[in-house]
């Protein structure tokens, strides 16, 4: 979990108080130079009025502290509730399920039939391999290094993909077919989190702000995407992947086909602390945390189209078929919003 507006590692705890309100290998190739700065293509820095969420959501108030969220299979996982992993009927919001995990502290991701998760417990790092279907735990697989918080698993090409901590960094690829480290290739410097999509590996790293495209075959960089400062959290959509840089409030959406930021996109009126970000073919959902819970921008126009409020520190999001959910851990409160 977070501390007010920033996350922090969380504990394993006893089961949650659930409460519905009503109406609501790499290669030694240089890497190639960084590419175009952002344009200042898409959304106009003013934002749209600030709407209420509690009109038309349903809201739960779980414990102890709700925070990173990942859609698959009619369920909604939910980090920092009951003993560590809550499952939520995405349709009617219901308590389905839940795993014992210590310390998810990094955003989760689905793929291969199932949810992972990282455990960041010093004394025992592990990736946690959950089936989507059934929703129990099918492995733990041992992370030979210190996982890293206000990080992210990248589920896909071949792998499931997770930085560690400490120096050096790395970048693990686990092998879904053998739950075992397959790979172990460095990892950029300054990398922040990591997503899986488009046919590439995809990191962000911190300072400077870049996105950086890897080749999930040899681990050799196959682009350097300039965007914002202090780049953090990212998805991969249909057709583009959409970053956040928490600092300068933006999210930058690069083109896989020239790799070039085709939008930046301001999405709140002060940095985003924490945060998080998931992208579908009709939304691209931002978890923010200055001025509003969420944005919506509309990937056709690449414009903020809804601003939902009031703001409630920091907590993640994840987008289901038919509804999306929001997480605030300062306020114990899940929010699930119809789409």
């Amino acid at each position: 979990m977070r501390t007010p507006t920033a996350r922090r590692p969380g504990t394993l705890v006893a089961a949650a108080l659930l409460t519905l309100a009503a109406g609501a290998c790499a290669t030694t190739a240089a890497p190639p130079p960084p590419g175009p700065a952002p344009t200042s293509a898409g959304a106009p820095d003013t934002l749209p009025d600030l709407r209420e969420i509690a009109a038309g959501s349903r809201a739960l108030t779980a414990t102890p502290n709700p925070d990173w969220a990942v859609a698959a299979a009619g369920s909604v996982w939910i980090s920092g509730v009951g003993p560590g992993l809550q499952r939520f009927d995405a349709t009617t919001g219901a308590l389905a399920g839940e795993v014992a995990i210590y310390s998810v502290c990094s955003a989760m991701d689905h793929g291969y039939e199932s949810i992972w998760v990282m455990s960041c417990d010093y004394s025992s790092p592990k990736l946690v391999r959950i089936e989507a279907a059934t929703g129990t735990s099918s492995a733990e697989i041992a992370i030979p290094a210190r996982l890293p918080a206000e990080s992210s698993v990248g589920a896909g090409e071949g792998a499931v993909w997770l930085l560690t901590s400490g120096s050096p960094r790395h970048l693990l690829a686990v092998d879904p077919a053998t739950n075992t480290v397959a790979r172990t290739l460095p990892a950029p410097d300054g990398a922040k989190a990591v997503r899986a999509g488009l046919g590439s590996v995809w990191v962000t790293t911190t300072t400077p702000g870049q996105v950086i495209r890897l080749d999930p075959t040899t681990g050799q960089t196959l682009a350097t995407i300039k965007i914002g400062r202090d780049a953090s959290f990212l998805a991969v959509g249909p057709d583009a992947v959409w970053a956040m840089s928490a600092s300068d409030a933006t999210v930058s959406r690069i083109d896989p086909t020239t790799n070039t930021v085709a939008a930046t996109i301001r999405v709140s009126s002060g940095a985003v602390s924490g945060g998080d970000i998931a992208a579908a073919a009709d939304a691209v959902w931002v978890r923010v945390t200055d001025d509003a819970l969420a944005v919506r921008i509309d990937p056709h126009t690449n414009t903020v189209v809804d601003r939902l409020g009031p703001p409630a520190g920091s907590g993640g999001l994840a987008i289901a078929e038919t509804s999306v959910w929001f997480t605030a851990h300062d306020t114990q409160t899940i929010w699930q919003l119809p789409r």
